[in-house]
């Protein structure tokens, strides 16, 4: 929806709501699954190939729902030279779903689950100017600019929720806590590699971690893969 707010000229404010769910779930996952080709012992001795459960259901699973709100304003400068968009929005995300690593007892895998709440608000900037408009040359030129803050609002009970992704032959791991930024990198920082001599007890050429006081290698956040400015033009 655009209304004018001033008589005979292009500049308007925008007001916008919307309501979406989350189209990234593979097919059947809210399916219980049945896993074939499984042997197990019977008598002690003999393997037999039977049915074993697969990957578990949330019998009370249900939608995620994504609620926006946008405020935005369009207006011009120098008779339509520069024209400038500026949109204010926060972006709410309930009954997220993730994927909760489950025992084998209850046929391993990951549960599909209802786990918390992430809210993203940010403002988008949008400039678009005719530097130079001749009947035998015309140079436009563009410019926008991004900026987002995202905090994990809410996850249940958890304490925390760790998600992995498989990037090439590596597995790089994800941690969810309540009151942190969405995209956090977990696990041990790298401080480059043992030197010959360095480290009796380390060999010359091996990885190098951060350690506690008691030689332990600390784990924690050491990044975030979400940016948090984006702009080009």
């Amino acid at each position: 929806m655009a209304y004018k707010v001033i008589p005979n000229s292009n500049a308007k404010i925008r007001l916008g709501y919307g309501e979406t769910g989350n189209q990234d779930i593979a097919p059947y996952s809210t399916y219980q699954r049945f896993v074939t080709g499984v042997n197990a012992p019977i008598n002690g001795s003999s393997l037999i190939t039977g049915i074993s459960l697969g990957v578990p259901v949330d019998e009370n699973l249900t939608w995620e729902t994504t609620k926006q709100v946008n405020l935005g304003v369009d207006f011009a400068l120098l008779k339509g030279r520069i024209n400038t968009s500026i949109d204010l929005y926060q972006k709410n995300t309930t009954d997220l779903l993730v994927k909760l690593p489950q025992p084998l007892t209850l046929g391993g895998g990951t549960l599909l689950t209802n786990a918390g709440e992430i809210k993203n608000s940010g403002v988008d900037l949008s400039v678009r100017s005719t530097v130079i408009d001749k009947e035998d040359f015309k140079w436009d030129a563009n410019f926008n600019i991004s900026y987002v803050k995202n905090e994990v609002v809410d996850i249940s009970d958890l304490p925390n929720i760790f998600q992995s992704i498989n990037v090439g032959t590596n597995t790089n791991a994800f941690i969810i806590e309540k009151g942190q930024p969405i995209g956090n990198f977990y696990g041990a920082t790298y401080l480059g590699a043992w030197q010959t001599g360095e480290n009796p007890d380390q060999v010359a050429g091996s990885a190098k971690y951060e350690l506690d006081e008691n030689g332990e290698i600390v784990q924690g956040v050491i990044g975030n893969g979400v940016p948090t400015t984006t702009w080009g033009d």
